[in-house]
């Protein structure tokens, strides 16, 4: 049977806002001014921003779970704002230690079992993902 692979697909030149909604306070909000991504007043590094758009652009999955129904919300979120574009909201519920189930809004009905190294690393990233090591500057 053909199942639905999509998980994220997006214009990556139409995000202008992204919402990380993480536990425990750790969330943060990137937000794109002009051509500059900012995230709590400090200027992202452009060349890893634009490697995580790139990212983002086009996710699909072919791991399926059909016995998951989520019973609290989500550990993760990720919702992804732009022009010309209605919300994408990414979700995440922890599974074990390094498991995760994955659901998109744009797939609602489809629920991804994802490696905290697998589609699940490459979308919920950490504020710090996005800024140069100071040592390195």
């Amino acid at each position: 049977k053909w199942r639905n692979q999509t998980f994220l697909r997006t214009n990556k030149n139409d995000i202008n806002l992204l919402t990380f909604e993480y536990p425990v306070d750790s969330g943060f909000i990137a937000m794109k001014s002009d051509t500059v991504w900012i995230i709590e007043g400090n200027t992202a590094d452009s060349t890893l921003m634009v490697s995580y758009l790139n990212a983002l652009a086009q996710k699909s999955n072919t791991q399926f779970t059909d016995n998951f129904t989520p019973v609290v919300g989500p550990d993760y979120q990720l919702t992804i704002n732009g022009m010309n574009m209605a919300p994408i909201i990414l979700k995440a519920y922890r599974r074990g230690e390094k498991e995760f189930i994955l659901n998109s809004s744009l797939n609602p009905d489809s629920y991804f079992i994802s490696l905290r190294t697998g589609l699940f690393g490459t979308i919920f990233k950490s504020k710090s993902d996005f800024f140069q090591p100071a040592n390195s500057r």
